[in-house]
């Protein structure tokens, strides 16, 4: 089989970036969930690959909340990276707009390191501390806020806009569940974002206008110091918060063994006692979500897909193909693998020998229900020698089919065809003269 060099190369980059994708593929379809729900806006997120499996107005804007907090911590560890021991020096700004939120009680011209602001605005949900770290980040809140804005379009948040880091409450500001899963998932690869929001108490050190100040979270699926009956041992993180608009948020995160999922749940109000129904329901999803969800295999490389034909080899005249790689499907744990699509594409319909074991020969595509699950290269699983023979049959065959030869065998007929008229005119023209001597 002979492809042109450049269709070559760009098959080996597409099955290239086929296999970061084979690994793990996408959830097709969800579990049920049956429980009762309190929350207006909810989403649960396989985090490896961003795919809602559960979601409740999903798709509603509405206020950022506590959600903010999460995207400005993130940008902050980014833009700290390695330099997180800076102090910052905070300014009369920063303690603006901050009405109604946590504050760790800045003063203006403090200096503080740029770690503790982030934990006291992570941990604590300090307002103070986020409008100090977005001044020192961006030279004001507003072109921070503008970042934030263009990180949020670049993960995919599209119908996100925020109007401040804080979270608290500002006209033209929202989000959804699912954008906020979607800032949540991206936020869960930062390990530092992850230590910080895991963190149940934070010691800020002395400073010469401060004394220590001890930040404690306000997650009651991490610590009882409001309530000890919603702590939760596999939550982890990330932003709990209210606002009048926003109602009260939950976004958590957990996971088991291979995968893992973010839990957003959101404008969810208190029961008439206190409960805080937000936790509640974010606990039943994620016990859901662990329960019901597996990685499940769909393909296996000893699974014979097919055969392709192949010609000049004494040896045989086809090679079984298979799927290069094991393909695994993050799906609900009572699907019925056996209404799994396959189809196969090949790049030629047949091959011609040498064929080399492990050659790339197509894509396998496997679907449920219309949807794709992944796809993988397909490969030959035995090689087929060229027989030396056949190889000459057929190159005698094909020049004898070639433009040249056929010009070349025309042109000696015609010259032969010439050269016989010629001939028998000269020799007719010898007969008639002896004639008529």
């Amino acid at each position: 089989m002979k492809l042109h060099k450049s269709i070559k190369c760009a098959i080996i980059f597409m099955c290239a970036a086929l296999l970061l994708l084979i690994q793990f593929t996408f959830p097709v379809c969800a579990a049920d969930f049956n429980g009762n729900l309190h929350a207006e806006n909810i989403c649960v997120m396989n985090t490896e690959y961003s795919e809602a499996v559960y979601t409740k107005n999903a798709d509603k804007k509405i206020a950022p909340g506590p959600s903010a907090k999460i995207l400005a911590g993130v940008l902050a560890f980014e833009h700290y990276a390695g330099n997180e021991e800076k102090l910052v020096t905070v300014t009369s700004a920063a303690l603006s707009d901050i009405y109604g939120g946590a504050v760790i009680n800045l003063k203006e011209g403090e200096q503080i390191r740029a770690i503790d602001l982030i934990y006291a605005m992570i941990v604590g949900g300090a307002s103070d501390a986020a409008n100090a770290l977005a001044i020192d980040i961006a030279g004001n809140v507003t072109e921070f806020v503008a970042m934030m804005n263009r990180k949020a379009r670049e993960i995919g948040a599209t119908s996100t806009v925020y109007a401040n880091p804080t979270g608290l409450d500002a006209r033209g500001a929202h989000t959804t569940a699912r954008d906020t899963a979607l800032i949540a998932c991206y936020a869960r690869k930062n390990q530092k974002y992850m230590q910080a929001c895991n963190t149940k108490t934070y010691k800020i050190p002395e400073s010469e206008t401060s004394k220590a100040r001890t930040v404690y979270t306000k997650n009651a699926f991490l610590a009882n110091y409001s309530t000890s009956k919603y702590l939760y041992s596999k939550a982890e993180g990330m932003s709990v918060g209210f606002t009048d608009d926003a109602g009260r948020c939950v976004i958590t995160s957990a996971s088991e063994k291979a995968f893992s999922f973010v839990c957003v749940v959101m404008g969810s109000k208190d029961g008439s006692g206190g409960e805080m129904y937000a936790y509640t329901d974010a606990k039943a999803l994620i016990e859901w979500a662990l329960g019901n969800f597996a990685l499940i295999k769909i393909s296996g490389t000893a699974d014979v897909i097919g055969e392709l034909p192949v010609s000049l080899s004494k040896q045989r005249n086809y090679v079984t193909v298979a799927a290069k790689n094991d393909v695994f499907a993050f799906l609900p744990k009572d699907t019925d693998t056996s209404k799994i699509v396959r189809t196969a594409e090949y790049y030629e319909k047949s091959l011609t020998a040498p064929v080399r074991r492990g050659t790339e020969v197509g894509e396998l595509t496997l679907a449920l229900d219309g949807k794709v699950l992944g796809k993988v290269p397909i490969i030959t699983k035995l090689d087929a020698e060229r027989s030396a023979s056949l190889s000459l049959k057929a190159s005698i065959k094909n020049a004898m089919k070639s433009k040249p030869f056929v010009i070349a065998i025309s042109v000696i007929i015609a010259i032969t065809v010439l050269f016989t008229f010629v001939r028998i005119f000269v020799l007719m023209k010898k007969a008639n003269t002896k004639k008529i001597t």
